[in-house]
């Protein structure tokens, strides 16, 4: 219990527990911690963030659908992140669901139109 208090007190500040993990590509492991996270940690103090390593951690261990749902409510959650789009789109069509890779690649599009700068 207290590693998973830990893991939550970090992921909630930055994430950086999850870097060195990912950097040695174990995925496993970082997917296992951060699913500890979110059964443990209460709803509200979750950030997008939390979602954003919650669906790249997903997509590394190929479970794209549901990396892609995360990335979405990341994206939600904060929308200053436009490439989270993208990295979704591309879960979606990983797993032949192109009807949804479509529909948010086209929020995208719509987004750089909308955008003053256009930098998206």
């Amino acid at each position: 219990m207290r590693y998973i208090r830990l893991i939550q007190q970090i992921m909630t500040l930055t994430g950086r527990l999850l870097m060195p993990i990912l950097k040695t590509a174990q995925y496993d492991k970082a997917l296992y911690y951060v699913k500890k996270f979110f059964a443990n940690e209460k709803p509200e103090k979750i950030r997008a963030a939390d979602y954003i390593y919650y669906g790249r951690i997903l997509a590394r261990n190929k479970m794209d659908e549901q990396a892609s749902e995360a990335l979405l409510k990341g994206f939600e959650m904060d929308t200053t992140k436009p490439e989270l789009l993208s990295e979704a789109a591309f879960c979606f069509t990983k797993v032949k669901k192109y009807d949804k890779a479509i529909a948010t690649y086209q929020k995208k599009i719509v987004l750089k139109k909308s955008s003053s700068d256009g930098l998206l």
